[in-house]
């Protein structure tokens, strides 16, 4: 196997050990298991909770429950009476999370649209920080807020700009919602305000190349919301002076005339809402009497008017704000957007479409067995409570500052544990990776080894022919022509004498075409014969010359034999 097909199967190893290594220590409860979170909306009317989870496209509602609350004259909550209604509600069975998303709402929670230079994502909570400030009407010490980045990368002239929605709630509001989820035995683990919490609902069904405005609509028993989302990012809110419960009240008062039960006329109230809406032909008929289409609108067209007001002047104040030309479509939600026949009349006095959400679009699965047009009506009540369980924490969150700190060091503390045991079960699995994948390596290099022994008298000789290759081409260098040298021919030519013999002299032809050597054998153990026969073929297997002539070989005494000779250069 090639090293690098062994590093790769070795690292696949390593991926393969850690997600073992994560899922072990999820199991031991060591690193936390990703738990579904409880929205809890409080409303002015109604307390309602929600355990939702998404993935794989949907939103699977795994337990919701709702009732009616009542507060002061004063229209303040009573924490005590809230939160047992959270332990009533939750003691129906189907909830299984203790960490609760809350809602803030009410006129005393404030939006504000700010256009900062396009500066560092680190740097924006200090620059939106610096905004609020030049805000007189503003007392930040007591006041909780966040931000959200609505988008990054808009022009206000021929300048890039940071739109950024800021959410602000009084301290008071957000304590309250803490103490309450405490009260009822729940862990809080964020605040949010109902645009963001409905926007959350909206933005993961919108496809985020969608370039279109969709207004999404919260009117609650009180106020409303028009929260403007493009694409899938929220990037205006404007509040609704107009609620459900004002139209809940004329319709009972009107109902309770002439002696009519006003706990009986409010339930009535509700019933012709959501049966008769505004009326084309039908009435409405409650113990024992009956009422016409015309009393009935005579006393709704004054409230609806108002809303119809309230909704142009919001969707003016959209485009004049952000230039932005057009608004897709309105989507009603919340309890007061249950009213028959209020689709129809909006669309007609709006001049743009206007749709009920519902839970097909939004992709809202309840529990099997929900009849649609019951599923369509829990979609719209439940919205911001569902919103607050898909945010869960990660986006603006407006818990108070202590409880932020807390969460902090409770995660570091938690974070250090986890990596500290994770990192020491990987340190002894890679232990042991790396001492196979060491051992492996000797055994190649072992065998590498080896195989270089057996080559060594193949380089050796390769070498030693390099070298022979070498000084007969510095010998063709120096006897091509024109640049014929005779000390350095000579020299060259050393290196093809065999021993025993010497070169006395070398004279090149006129047209140096060729070279005549004179010398002397010394005769030891070889003959003078010989001795010149080596000589001879060493010159022409040399590749400098062509022909070698012996012209001459006399012996001179006993030990000593001249020789003459030419010799044909290969140019």
């Amino acid at each position: 196997m090639d090293i690098p097909d062994l590093r790769e199967r070795i690292i696949r190893l390593k991926n393969e050990v850690s997600a073992e290594v994560v899922s072990f220590l999820t199991a031991l409860k060591v690193i936390p298991r990703r738990t579904p979170v409880l929205g809890i909306d409080i409303g002015r009317g109604y307390l309602k909770l929600v355990e939702a989870e998404g993935g794989e496209g949907e939103v699977r509602v795994r337990a919701w429950a709702a009732s009616e609350i009542a507060h002061s004259k004063a229209d303040e909550i009573n924490e005590q009476a809230v939160a047992d209604g959270i332990r009533a509600l939750l003691s129906k069975g189907g909830f299984t999370s203790r960490d609760a998303a809350l809602l803030v709402s009410g006129p005393d929670v404030l939006f504000r649209r700010l256009l900062l230079p396009h500066i560092p994502s680190e740097e924006i909570r200090e620059a939106v920080h610096w905004e609020l400030k030049q805000d007189e009407g503003l007392k930040l010490e007591e006041l909780a807020w966040d931000f959200a980045v609505a988008r990054r990368d808009i022009r206000a002239g021929d300048i890039r700009k940071l739109e950024v929605l800021v959410a602000i709630a009084p301290l008071r509001e957000t304590e309250r919602a803490v103490r309450i989820a405490r009260l009822a035995g729940l862990e809080p683990i964020s605040i949010a305000s109902a645009p963001f919490a409905v926007a959350e609902l909206f933005q993961a069904r919108l496809a985020p190349e969608d370039a279109e405005v969709t207004a999404v609509v919260d009117l609650g028993e009180r106020s409303g919301l028009m929260s403007f989302v493009k694409g899938r990012d929220l990037i205006f809110v404007r509040e609704l002076k107009c609620g459900a419960a004002e139209l809940m009240e004329a319709l009972a008062e009107m109902l309770a005339r002439d002696g009519g039960d006003p706990a009986a006329a409010r339930q009535a109230a509700r019933t012709l809402c959501r049966e008769v809406g505004i009326p084309e032909k039908e009435g409405f008929q409650t113990g024992g009497r009956e009422f016409s289409p015309a009393q009935i609108v005579g006393v709704m067209r004054p409230i609806l008017d108002n809303w119809v007001q309230e909704f142009t002047r919001a969707l003016a104040y959209f485009k004049q704000s952000t230039g932005e030309p057009v608004v897709h479509q309105v989507v009603l939600s919340g309890g007061g957007s249950n009213i028959r026949n209020l689709v129809e009349f909006l669309s007609n006095r709006l001049e743009v479409t206007v749709a009920l959400a519902s839970p097909e679009d939004l992709r809202v699965r309840f529990a099997p067995g929900t009849e649609t047009s019951e599923a369509g009506a829990l979609c719209r009540t439940l919205a911001p409570a569902l919103g607050l369980s898909l945010m869960q924490d990660k986006k603006v969150n407006l818990i108070p500052r202590e409880l932020k700190v807390e969460k902090v060091r409770i995660l570091q503390a938690l974070t250090v544990r986890v990596i500290g045991v994770t990192c020491a079960a990987l340190l002894a699995v890679s232990s042991l990776l790396l001492a196979a994948e060491v051992g492996i390596l000797k055994g190649q290099i072992a065998q590498k080894s080896r195989q270089w022994q057996l080559l060594m008298p193949y380089v050796d000789e390769v070498t030693a022919l390099k070298e022979v290759r070498a000084r007969r081409l510095a010998l063709f260098e120096h006897i091509t022509k024109g640049r014929a040298d005779t000390p350095e021919l000579m020299r060259a030519l050393s290196h093809l004498i065999p021993e025993g013999a010497h070169l006395d002299s070398l004279s090149l032809s006129a047209n140096l075409r060729s070279v005549r050597l004179k010398g002397t054998v010394y005769i030891t153990d070889e003959s003078a014969e010989a001795v010149l026969s080596k000589f001879i073929l060493s010159l022409e297997q040399s590749g400098a010359f062509q022909r070698v002539n012996l012209l001459t070989s006399q012996r001179k005494g006993e030990e000593t034999s001249e020789f003459d000779m030419i010799a044909k250069l290969e140019l």
